[in-house]
């Protein structure tokens, strides 16, 4: 079994009230007054790729129960993959065991990855066939909305979100490269 992964960017936000009545989107939706404390102090922060390295084990563990509890365990995203118009992408479902998503740290950021279990090398079309079923379960919160639902932890409600707004998803490879020519132009700019 061969793995692939596939990345893309994540943010979320805490509610440090444990405050798990709202919806992700609540945080974006209302002017932060609207969900502050009695006190009118705000009790919650934006998390960036950069803020949610603290919080990726108790996310993981989230989304492996998340995925146990659907019993999905085993093969994630493509239980739904032949559904609809991507019947006639057989192959890719044939390759691809399995699709699961979790937080990879790089860098000490902190990104959404889904993990594939494939039985032989993927044709281009058939990665950026991937890409695009991948980006639509982000975009709608799988599993019952993953993204709806507040991870309890010691810190407050965390909500993660899987489609932030500059969401693009990219192959390990092309990652990787973006990465390293980001580091390289970063060390040229700063004289090093």
């Amino acid at each position: 079994m061969m793995q692939y992964k596939f990345y893309s960017p994540v943010t979320g936000v805490i509610d440090y009230t444990g405050n798990d009545r709202l919806e992700y989107a609540a945080y974006f939706d209302y002017d932060p007054a609207e969900i502050c404390g009695e006190d009118g102090e705000e009790n919650f922060d934006y998390l960036s790729g950069e803020d949610i390295p603290q919080y990726a084990r108790v996310i993981n563990a989230a989304i492996r129960k998340d995925w146990e509890e659907m019993r999905l365990d085993k093969c994630g995203f493509m239980d739904s993959f032949l559904w609809g118009s991507r019947q006639a992408q057989v192959s890719v479902y044939e390759k691809v065991k399995s699709a699961l998503p979790k937080i990879e740290v790089v860098n000490d950021k902190a990104y959404a990855v889904t993990e594939c279990s494939i039985t032989s090398a993927l044709a281009a079309d058939e990665v950026e066939t991937l890409k695009d079923f991948f980006a639509g379960q982000y975009s709608d919160g799988w599993g019952e909305g993953f993204e709806q639902h507040a991870i309890q932890t010691k810190w407050g409600a965390l909500y993660v979100c899987f489609w932030p707004d500059d969401f693009m998803i990219e192959t390990e490879e092309e990652f990787h490269d973006r990465i390293s020519s980001a580091t390289l132009s970063e060390g040229a700019t700063m004289g090093v």
